[in-house]
């Protein structure tokens, strides 16, 4: 079983391999960062996010912060701010961002974190493969944008190690996503070695935006921005709480992407383009894909990644249920988890 070969179980959540766990397994996965517990022979692994100083604002932060926190909830996790980061040696300190803990045995090393990922990686289903990459983009990515042009050249992602870049390319390769890996190497002029690089290319960046998204507010902004009015932000939060990914649209969105600047506004800088209200479509409801006299209490559903359920609860606007599987409750948008394929009954 998966949950039995797991190197670092705080992952589980209540002993499950979940969406959630697989976000964290891309972030340790890619990061590598871990630190001895001295007294205690365990070590610390961290899934860290982090930005750089002007890159991110205070409430994108907080927001990315709480989203992580809610995708811990029956883990054996510690949430850390960058304040006690940097007090454990931990953290960057011209950096700002945060992590999430997990403690192993003091001897689980990075190698079995990749021989784990390699073998459990024929059986999962696409959604938990995207979660993995998710995990790994999600926190350390960062897209690197022509100023002259506004194009994004590609979105890189430092690895910890060869392996783990290797096992992330091969998932990207899965999704129909381009890439190119820059393996770690020497400096011409000495010190550290480079870290691995992968690269989505930019002719994969709207499939890379479609396919896998961001949580993080402050980098979904960036590339949202960058890819233009043709593209709008869709939540999926039924597979992860906070989860956006952004699709073409054959209409320009209403979204004023030049609001969502990689940078923050100074306290002296103020926006002169005039507010325009756009004349908003009248659309017809679309058709549900399934039968709705049969959503009510009790009811068995089946989700594709959590099993089979039981509906407790459809709140009295219709645009929520609760459904109670073996690993506990969750909450859906309705009726959007059936009519996208993640509940069926």
């Amino acid at each position: 079983m998966i949950t039995d070969r797991c190197p670092i179980q705080g992952i589980l959540v209540n002993g499950e391999f979940t969406p959630a766990s697989a976000y964290f397994l891309g972030s340790l996965l890619a990061g590598d960062e871990s630190y001895r517990l001295y007294g205690q022979n365990k070590r610390a692994w961290l899934a860290i996010t982090k930005h750089n100083v002007g890159y991110c604002t205070n409430e994108d932060l907080t927001k990315h912060f709480n989203s992580v926190m809610s995708l811990t909830k029956g883990m054996k996790a510690q949430m850390y701010n960058k304040t006690e980061l940097v007090m454990r040696n931990w953290f960057t300190p011209n950096k700002i961002g945060f992590a999430a803990s997990f403690e192993t045995p003091e001897n689980v090393t990075s190698k079995e974190v990749c021989t784990f990922t390699e073998s459990i990686l024929k059986n999962l289903s696409l959604d938990l493969k995207k979660c993995i990459v998710l995990g790994a983009f999600d926190g350390r990515s960062s897209i690197d944008i022509n100023k002259a042009t506004g194009d994004i050249r590609y979105i890189v992602l430092d690895c910890g190690n060869n392996d783990s870049m290797d096992i992330l390319s091969g998932i990207l390769s899965q999704l129909g996503i381009r890439y190119n890996c820059n393996y770690a190497r020497d400096r011409l002029e000495g010190g550290e070695p480079r870290k691995p690089q992968l690269r989505v290319a930019a002719a994969s960046v709207s499939r890379y935006a479609q396919s896998v998204g961001y949580i993080s507010p402050a980098r979904i902004s960036i590339l949202s921005k960058a890819l233009g009015d043709r593209y709008i932000l869709q939540q999926e939060n039924e597979l992860l709480p906070g989860l956006t990914t952004i699709v073409y649209s054959s209409l320009p969105s209403k979204i004023e992407h030049r609001q969502q600047a990689s940078l923050p506004l100074k306290a002296n800088q103020i926006s002169n383009a005039p507010e325009v209200a756009e004349p908003k479509p009248i659309l017809a409801p679309p058709k549900n894909l399934f039968d709705e006299s049969l959503i009510k209490e009790g009811a068995a559903v089946r989700h594709k990644i959590f099993g089979s359920g039981i509906i407790l609860s459809l709140d009295d606007s219709r645009t929520h249920i609760t459904v109670r599987f073996p690993i506990g409750e969750k909450n859906f948008v309705y009726p959007d988890a059936f009519n996208k394929g993640f509940l069926s009954i």
